[in-house]
């Protein structure tokens, strides 16, 4: 009778507050959703097993593995939208003062920062122009947005962005900045879509560009310095602020094979 209570599959729960030692009773959770997921691929927990998660973020160290044996899993938060999972790495900032209200911070190396999280809202790169919400196209676009004059201005757009409308409005395009030849950017990309074309002279915008760090919210991250700027919003504190950038290209990955399919696996309820 143990056997058949065992194969019938068997919950597993996960707390902010709990320890991956502990044996994932809801008196006792485990800690990490990466735990529990490896203690579901165990032989005795079978089709029909559920992991809960308690409400909190759950910041992930790998991707969650889901292989054939975990046929049958059911991941769900315990109060629906009440529980994240996060692919993001908070690190501690020690704020400085920069220049015309931008502060300045040194972060961990070995950071990949491509986006900046800021009590949990996505900050924009630095831009021109800059956002303004209600923009219906980008926010906000500018036809000067790459014009020689402006680009003359930035001293290395090298890991900058330029986004655009196709020239038609079919779409959009973007490109990779790598320099700049003169005044004139140095791209790669563009191919996004699928009706050859100029980009649009009107609607478009760059980011990443250091120059362009004017406006409350937008950041800039120097790899090479390993300086993130940042110009904080209006009566923010940026020293009790939680700073945060994804490192995680993927939360789940789900990987079997043809002779042995990952089959009736359910996410629920939970914030990705």
């Amino acid at each position: 009778l143990c056997c058949a209570s065992w194969s019938l599959g068997a919950d597993i729960f996960v707390s902010p507050d709990g320890d991956d030692a502990h044996a994932g009773t809801e008196e006792f959770p485990m800690r990490s959703v990466e735990a529990a997921v490896r203690k579901a691929g165990q032989g005795h927990y079978g089709k029909g097993c559920q992991i809960i998660l308690a409400d909190g973020i759950y910041h992930l160290e790998e991707p969650l593995l889901l292989r054939p044996v975990h046929s049958g899993l059911t991941i769900r938060a315990k109060n629906p939208h009440k529980a994240v999972l996060s692919g993001a790495q908070p690190f501690v900032a020690d704020w400085k003062p920069f220049r015309d209200g931008i502060m300045r911070t040194s972060v961990p190396s070995g950071l990949e920062m491509d986006v900046l999280l800021v009590n949990g809202k996505p900050m924009h790169m630095a831009r021109y122009p800059n956002a303004t919400p209600g923009e219906r196209i980008f926010q906000g676009t500018a036809p000067d947005a790459d014009a020689p004059e402006r680009v003359a201005r930035w001293k290395n757009p090298a890991g900058a962005y330029l986004h655009a409308l196709h020239h038609r409005m079919w779409g959009d395009m973007h490109f990779r900045i790598t320099g700049k030849n003169g005044n004139t950017l140095v791209k790669q990309g563009g191919w996004q879509n699928n009706r050859p074309s100029p980009p649009h002279e009107k609607y478009k915008f760059v980011e990443n560009v250091f120059e362009e760090l004017d406006a409350p919210g937008e950041w800039y991250y120097s790899q090479d310095e390993g300086w993130l700027y940042y110009y904080p919003l209006p009566e923010e504190n940026i020293n009790e602020a939680t700073f945060e950038t994804p490192q995680l290209k993927h939360l789940i990955e789900i990987v079997g094979k043809e002779s042995a399919p990952v089959k009736n696996v359910t996410i629920e309820g939970i914030e990705l």
